[in-house]
C-alpha cells in the first residue's frame, strides 16, 4: 500500500496524507519502519526530484547492462545512467534494479573502482530500496555471496546468519559496508520476529572487527568498519530495553582485546555496570576474568563514585581470589594445585603461595587503568599487586617439576607485576592533586 501511494501520480496524489499515513503504519506496524528510507524518500521529494521523476527514462535491459559492464571505460556514461535510473517507475524497478546490483556491486568493492561511481551506485541503490527492500537485500545478498547456492528471502528469514557467507571484502569497505549494515538493521525487524540468533550476529560482528593481515597496511578502512559495526551494535543495546541480549552476549564473552574498542565507539556500553557483578562472580574463570578486564576499562571511562564500590567490592577481589584461588576452586583444579584443607583466602595466603596462571598474567596490567580512574583508590591496588609479588614462589622452585614452560609464567608475571606496580604508584604520587568532588558528577 505505501509503495503504491508513495508512486501513484509521480507520488502526488497522496502527498498530502502520506505522512499521516507513515506516522500510523509506524504504530500498527513498527517492524516496518525505516527511518533512513522514509528521510529519503523525503529529500527525493524535492523539486529537481520529481522533474526527473516525471521524465519517466526506461532503458532496455540489455542495454543498461551492457553500459554497466563498460563503466570502466566509460563512466561518464555510466554516471548519466545512474542518475536517470533514479527516476525509474515502480513496474521497471525490478529488473533494472537487479542488472544494477548485479553488475556493479562487485567491481564497487575494487579499491581503485571510480569512487564517482561507487557513490552513484550507492545512492541508485537506495532510491530501489525505498520501493522494493525486499528484493534488494536478496540480490544484495546473492551477488556478495560466495557459496553456490542462490538464496530466497525466506531462507534468510528463516537463517539470518547467512549474510556473514558474504564477500569479505564488504568488511572493509568504507562505503559499501554501510549498505550491508543497513540490510542487517532493517532485516533485523523482520527477522527477529521469528528467530533469536541476535547474539550470535553480534559475535560474528565482533569477530569482523578483528585486525587481519590485509589490515597491516590499511588500518583507516579497519577503523571505519570498527566504528560502523559498534554504531549498529549501539543501536542493538538501545532496542534491548531488558537489556537481555546485551548481558547475554556479554556473559558469553567475546576477545578481550575487543573490550577497548568496545567501551571507546559504543555510548550504550555503560549498561554493563549493571551485570558486572554478576558477571565477575560466575564459576568459569574466562568469565570472571572477563568481567574483571570489562570492569577496569569501564571505570577509566566512566570514572563515577558509584563505580568505584564496585571496583572495591568485586574486581580487586576477584583479583585476589584468582591470585589465591580456594584449593577446591575449578583454577586450582584446573592448574593442577588442589590441597586437601580448605581454608578461608586469609588462612591461604599463609598456607598456599601464589599460584600463577596465564589468567592472572592477563588480568594485572588491566589494574593501571582503575588506577588511573580513581587514583586514591591506587594504595589498595599497590597493596594487593605487592601481595601477589611476594607470594609468587621462586622460577627456581618450578625447575624440577614442571620445566621451562612454568619458569617462563614466572618470569613474565614478575616483569609484568613490575611494570604495573611502577605505573599505579604514578597514579599514587598524583592523588592529593585530584579534586575528589570530580568522582561524584
Amino acid at each position: 500500500m505505501l509503495n503504491y501511494v508513495e508512486t501513484a501520480q509521480g507520488a502526488k496524489a497522496y502527498h498530502a496524507v502520506y505522512p499521516d499515513l507513515a506516522n500510523l503504519t509506524a504504530n500498527l506496524y513498527p517492524e516496518l519502519l525505516d527511518v533512513v528510507s522514509f528521510l529519503l524518500y523525503d529529500g527525493k521529494m524535492s523539486a529537481d526530484f520529481t522533474s526527473l521523476v516525471n521524465k519517466n527514462f526506461s532503458i532496455p535491459l540489455d542495454e543498461l547492462e551492457q553500459v554497466l559492464l563498460k563503466s570502466e571505460d566509460k563512466p561518464d556514461c555510466t554516471l548519466k545512467v545512474l542518475s536517470r535510473l533514479q527516476s525509474t517507475p515502480l513496474k521497471d524497478m525490478q529488473p533494472r534494479a537487479k542488472v544494477v546490483i548485479s553488475t556493479l556491486l562487485l567491481p564497487c568493492l575494487e579499491s581503485d573502482f571510480d569512487s564517482r561511481i561507487v557513490d552513484a551506485f550507492i545512492s541508485t541503490w537506495e532510491y530501489f530500496h525505498l520501493f522494493i527492500p525486499h528484493e534488494i537485500w536478496l540480490w544484495t545478498i546473492n551477488t556478495l555471496n560466495t557459496q553456490d547456492t542462490i538464496y530466497e528471502f525466506d531462507d534468510l528469514v528463516k537463517s539470518p546468519l547467512l549474510i556473514f557467507e558474504t564477500d569479505q571484502r564488504i568488511f572493509r569497505s568504507e562505503r559499501l559496508l554501510l549498505l550491508w549494515l543497513h540490510i542487517r538493521i532493517n532485516g533485523r525487524n523482520v527477522m527477529a520476529l521469528i528467530n533469536a540468533q541476535d547474539s550470535a550476529i553480534l559475535q560474528l560482528l565482533l569477530e569482523l572487527c578483528q585486525e587481519k593481515k590485509e589490515d597491516r597496511n590499511n588500518q583507516a578502512s579497519l577503523l571505519l568498519a570498527r566504528k560502523l559495526i559498534c554504531r549498529y551494535i549501539h543501536g542493538v543495546f538501545i532496542d534491548d530495553r531488558d537489556n537481555l541480549l546485551t548481558k547475554t552476549l556479554h556473559f558469553q564473552t567475546y576477545a578481550a582485546n575487543l573490550i577497548p574498542m568496545m567501551i571507546e565507539y559504543i555510548p550504550s556500553m555503560y549498561i554493563a555496570f549493571n551485570f558486572l557483578p554478576e558477571l565477575i562472580r560466575q564459576p568459569q574463570i574466562e568469565k570472571q576474568v572477563f568481567g574483571v578486564l570489562l570492569g577496569c576499562h569501564l571505570c577509566e571511562k566512566y570514572p563515577m563514585e558509584s563505580y568505584l564500590a564496585l571496583a572495591e567490592k568485586s574486581i580487586l577481589p576477584r583479583l585476589m581470589r584468582i591470585a589465591y584461588p580456594s584449593p577446591t576452586s575449578a583454577l586450582a583444579v584446573t592448574l593442577n594445585q588442589q590441597q586437601q584443607q580448605s581454608t578461608t583466602m586469609e588462612n591461604t595466603r599463609h598456607h598456599q603461595p601464589c599460584l600463577p596462571s596465564e589468567y592472572l598474567l592477563e588480568i594485572i596490567p588491566a589494574f593501571t587503568h582503575l588506577s588511573r580512574a580513581f587514583p586514591h583508590f591506587s594504595p589498595e591496588i599497590l597493596n594487593a599487586l605487592n601481595d601477589i609479588q611476594q607470594g609468587l614462589p621462586g622460577p627456581g622452585s618450578f625447575i624440577s617439576q614442571e620445566g621451562n614452560s612454568k619458569i617462563i609464567l614466572l618470569l613474565q608475571l614478575h616483569k609484568t607485576l613490575k611494570e604495573t606496580l611502577e605505573k599505579v604508584q604514578v597514579e599514587a604520587d598524583r592523588m592529593d592533586d585530584v579534586n575528589k568532588s570530580l568522582m561524584s558528577i
